[in-house]
């Protein structure tokens, strides 16, 4: 089997275990059934006192970074242990450099590296 061939298998595959997950799912449900205390928010099985404080933007926003770093190590591990075949993959790299250096200089005029 040529490459694109593996690739188009593993894309179908993992097309069809998304559906069934999906569909397994919506068979195995329990229906809805309104009560008195669903319409709340609930702690622990009791009735919430006070309100609420909702996460934070900069939590999600650190978890974001945190990916396109994680992402960031990965890329760049697989040039480390390629070497470099032609100009555009260079180029793809010199971008996502740059896009990475762009984005450290923005989080940090957030200030959003910071944990509070």
């Amino acid at each position: 089997m040529n490459d694109e061939a593996i690739l188009i298998t593993f894309v179908i595959v993992g097309a069809l275990i998304t559906y069934m997950i999906f569909f397994m799912s919506r068979i195995m449900r329990q229906e809805s059934r309104p009560s008195e205390t669903g319409e709340g928010a609930i702690e622990c099985g009791c009735e919430a006192v006070g309100e609420a404080r909702g996460i934070g933007f900069r939590y999600f926003n650190f978890a974001i970074l945190f990916l396109v770093f994680e992402i960031a190590a990965l890329f760049t591990f697989l040039f480390a242990v390629n070497k470099v075949r032609n100009i555009s993959m260079l180029f793809s790299l010199g971008v996502f450099i740059i896009t990475l250096i762009i984005t450290i200089f923005w989080a940090t005029k957030k200030e959003d590296l910071y944990a509070t």
